[in-house]
C-alpha cells in the first residue's frame, strides 16, 4: 500500500507541523524528532499554525474548526463551522479568520465562551454532520461576504486589511475588523484567484495567482496592476494532470487519487472506468484538444540579498516555480522551474531553505526518490540537500493508506471544480488583464445576430 502523502506542511525555527491524510505530526525542527502525533479520523483539509507555533487549527469534512496546542495536539476548542472551510488564518495569539465554501468570512476567539446555560433546542443526532446549517456558532462574528466561494485570504502585516478572493476573479481589499468597509477592488483577473500573497520584504505589494498561465503583481494599498509575471511555457513541461472538457463538464486524466469525474456525467461516486493505462497510470481517455487548466496552489516568497525570490506551485505540476521579485534593476524577470518528479502538494519557506511536500504514491515515479518531502536550500541558486535531521524525521512519518483512503484526499478535484466551462475565453484570445469582451458577453451578442437573422434583419446566409 501506498503511504499517506504530506499535504501540508509547515516549518519553523524550532517546529514543523505535518498533515498527512488525517495524521496530524509535531517535529523538533534541529533534532527531527517526533514529539506528537494523533490521528484526527478525517483527512485534513486545511490546516493553519500560527506564528509563534502555540496553536495548530484543523478542520475536515465534518466542519469542525478544532484548535490544539502544539505540544501534545490536545484539543483546547472544538465548533461545529457554518459551512466548510475554505481558508484560515491566525490574526494573534487569541483569535482567528475562517473562510468558507458560501463566500463567507468569520472571526473566532481560540477560545470560545464557556456557556453555563443549557441548550434550548439540542441536536439529537451531534454525528449528524453531513448537512450544511445556516446557524452560525454564538462565539463568532461575521467579516465580510462574497457572492461566491472564497479561495484565498491574506491580512496585511500590520493586521488593518484583510485581502480575499473568489471563484469569480474578484480580489477584495476591506478593512480590519471592520470588514464591511470595503476600501477596493483589484481587477484584472479573468479567471478563479486561488492565492494571495503579501512579500514581508515589501508589505505594499501583493502577488496573486489562479486560473490564468501568469502571476499578477500589485500594489494593494493604490489598487494598481504593477507587473504579470507568465510561466504558461515552463509549466506545460510539468504538468502531470490534465483535465478536458466533454459536454460543458470536466474530467480529468489523474491517479488513483485524482481519479475523478462529474457525478451527473457517468452516475457513479466519483470513479471512471478505466478505458486504458499508461505507465501505471489510471486515466479518464479525453478527446484530441486536450486542455491544461492552471490553478496556482500556493504563492511565498524567500528573501535573498538580491532582493527576493518569489516561489509557487501549480496544482498537478511536477515541479516548484520561481521567480525573481520584480524591482527597477530587473524589471522583467523570468520564471523558471525546479523540477521535484512528483506533483507538489504543499511547499513552505523557511529562512532560505524551501520544504516541498510532493505526491509520494504518484504512479508515473512511484518507487523513485523514496520521501514525500524534499529539501533545497537557496545559495545563489537552488540546491536540494538530501540530509538533513528534520527531513529524516518528516519522511519516517509515514502511515500506509488503502487505495479508498487515498481517494478521499481529492488532491487534484480543483482543477475539475474551479474552472467555469461555460464561460471559459477561447483559447486564440490573450491572456492577461485586458478590456475584451468576455464569453457572456459575445454569447449575448451571437444571441441578438440569431434573433434579427430570425426576423430578416440580420445577415443571410448565401445560397449553397
Amino acid at each position: 500500500m501506498a503511504p499517506y502523502p504530506m499535504t501540508h506542511i509547515s516549518v519553523g525555527s524550532s517546529y514543523a507541523v505535518i498533515a498527512a491524510g488525517p495524521w496530524l505530526h509535531v517535529l523538533d525542527t534541529k533534532s527531527g524528532e517526533v514529539l506528537a502525533q494523533e490521528d484526527t479520523g478525517l483527512p485534513v483539509r486545511v490546516l493553519a499554525v500560527d506564528d509563534s507555533f502555540h496553536h495548530v487549527a484543523t478542520t475536515g469534512d465534518d466542519k469542525k474548526l478544532v484548535i490544539r496546542q502544539r505540544e501534545s495536539l490536545s484539543i483546547l476548542s472544538s465548533r461545529e463551522l457554518p459551512k466548510r472551510a475554505t481558508a484560515i488564518a491566525f490574526v494573534d495569539k487569541n483569535t482567528l479568520v475562517v473562510a468558507d465554501k458560501f463566500g463567507d468570512v468569520f472571526h473566532y476567539p481560540i477560545h470560545p465562551p464557556v456557556s453555563t446555560e443549557p441548550d434550548p433546542n439540542p441536536n439529537p443526532n451531534p454525528s449528524d454532520t453531513d448537512n450544511d446549517t445556516d446557524v452560525s456558532p454564538s462565539d463568532t462574528s461575521l467579516l465580510l461576504g462574497h457572492v461566491s466561494i472564497v479561495t484565498a485570504l491574506q491580512l496585511s502585516h500590520d493586521r488593518k486589511h484583510i485581502l480575499t478572493a473568489d471563484r469569480d476573479e474578484h480580489i477584495r481589499v476591506s478593512r480590519f475588523p471592520q470588514g464591511f468597509v470595503i476600501e477596493r477592488f483589484l481587477f484584472g483577473h479573468r479567471r478563479y484567484v486561488t492565492a494571495l500573497h503579501i512579500p514581508p520584504f515589501a508589505p505594499e505589494r501583493l502577488i496573486s495567482g489562479g486560473g490564468e498561465p501568469q502571476l499578477f503583481v500589485w500594489n494593494w494599498t493604490s489598487g494598481q496592476l504593477l507587473q504579470t509575471l507568465g510561466y504558461e511555457s515552463q509549466a506545460r513541461q510539468y504538468m502531470c494532470v490534465k483535465p478536458w472538457r466533454k459536454r460543458g463538464k470536466a474530467f480529468a486524466d489523474a491517479s488513483k487519487k485524482g481519479k475523478l469525474a462529474r457525478e451527473e456525467d457517468t452516475g457513479v461516486d466519483g470513479d471512471v472506468e478505466d478505458e486504458g493505462k499508461k505507465e501505471g497510470l489510471e486515466e479518464v481517455q479525453g478527446p484530441e484538444d486536450t486542455e491544461i487548466v492552471f490553478a496556482v496552489g500556493k504563492i511565498s516568497t524567500l528573501g535573498t540579498e538580491e532582493g527576493g525570490m518569489v516561489l509557487f506551485f501549480l496544482i498537478g505540476c511536477s515541479a516548484l516555480f520561481y521567480v525573481p521579485f520584480p524591482s527597477p534593476s530587473l524589471p522583467d524577470p523570468q520564471v523558471q522551474a525546479l523540477p521535484v518528479g512528483k506533483p507538489v502538494l504543499d511547499f513552505r519557506v523557511s529562512g532560505h531553505a524551501v520544504w516541498v511536500s510532493v505526491d509520494e504514491g504518484w504512479p508515473e515515479n512511484e518507487g523513485k526518490d523514496a520521501g514525500g518531502v524534499k529539501l533545497v536550500v537557496w545559495e545563489g541558486g537552488f540546491v536540494e540537500q538530501a540530509e538533513h535531521p528534520l527531513l529524516r524525521g518528516i519522511n519516517s512519518c509515514s502511515h500506509h493508506a488503502t487505495p479508498d483512503q487515498l481517494n478521499t484526499l481529492e488532491s487534484y478535484q480543483p482543477l475539475l471544480l474551479l474552472p467555469k466551462y461555460g464561460e471559459e475565453a477561447s483559447p486564440d484570445e490573450d491572456w492577461g488583464p485586458k478590456d475584451r469582451p468576455g464569453a457572456k458577453s459575445e454569447g449575448r451578442k451571437k444571441t441578438r445576430e440569431m434573433l434579427l437573422a430570425a426576423q430578416g434583419g440580420g445577415k443571410k446566409r448565401k445560397a449553397s
